[in-house]
C-alpha cells in the first residue's frame, strides 16, 4: 500500500544512506552502485514510499497535467473530442483535468484560475467564451482552442470551416433537385451561424 506520509529522510534513515542518495536513486540520475540501489529500492517497497508528484512539479516545473474546458460534456460531438484527446494525453504520460463550464463565463473563469493555480502544463478549450473571459490575459501555458477562435492573437486554433460545409450541403441539395430549406435556430453558436 502506498503512503504519502513516508518522506524521503524516512527512506535515508531506513536505508542507512544521505537523503541526496535517495533522491538520486528515485529520481535515476547521479551516481550511486548497484547495492545502494536494491536496498533503497527494498525500503521504499517496504514503507509505501509515493513521489509527491507536486513536489517533482516544482522542481522540474511540469505538473504532467493538462486542462479541457468544454461547454457541455453532455453534447456527443464535445464528448467524442474530450474523450479522444484523454486518451491521447494518457499515451503521452498526462493527466487531464475535465472542466465542464456549461457554457458560463463565470465556471471558465473559476475553472481556468484552479487550473492556473494548479500549475497545469497546457489547455485545450473547446468552443469558450474566452474572449469575454478576465482570464484570457493570464494564458501563460501552450493552449489549443477548439471549434471557436477566440481572436486572440497568436491563438492556435483547430476548427471546422462551417460556412463551406452548408455551402457544400446547399450544393449538393441542388444539385439533386431537392429544394434546400434553410433551417433558422435561436442558437448564437458562430458554428451554425456560419452554416446558415
Amino acid at each position: 500500500m502506498l503512503n504519502k506520509s513516508i518522506s524521503i529522510k524516512d527512506i535515508a534513515r531506513a536505508s542507512g544512506v544521505s537523503v541526496a542518495t535517495v533522491s538520486r536513486i528515485i529520481n535515476n540520475n547521479g551516481r550511486f552502485s548497484i547495492k545502494t540501489k536494491k536496498k533503497v529500492e527494498s525500503i521504499i517497497d517496504q514503507l509505501g514510499y509515493e513521489k509527491n508528484k507536486f513536489a517533482v512539479g516544482l522542481r522540474s516545473n511540469q505538473s504532467k497535467t493538462v486542462g479541457i474546458l468544454v461547454p457541455d460534456i453532455t453534447n456527443p460531438f464535445y464528448a467524442t473530442v474530450v474523450k479522444k484527446s484523454e486518451q491521447l494525453f494518457f499515451k503521452k504520460g498526462y493527466a487531464t483535468i475535465i472542466c465542464n463550464t456549461e457554457r458560463s463565463i463565470d465556471r471558465e473563469n473559476a475553472y481556468l484560475k484552479n487550473l492556473f493555480e494548479n500549475r497545469v502544463d497546457g489547455l485545450m478549450v473547446i468552443s469558450s467564451n474566452i474572449n469575454q473571459s478576465q482570464m484570457t490575459s493570464n494564458i501563460s501555458v501552450p493552449t489549443v482552442f477548439i471549434d471557436k477562435n477566440p481572436n486572440i492573437t497568436n491563438a492556435t486554433v483547430v476548427s471546422s470551416n462551417h460556412y463551406e460545409g452548408g455551402r457544400l450541403a446547399t450544393e449538393l441539395l441542388i444539385k439533386n433537385n431537392l429544394s434546400p430549406y434553410l433551417l433558422m435556430t435561436r442558437t448564437k453558436s458562430s458554428s451554425t451561424l456560419s452554416r446558415i
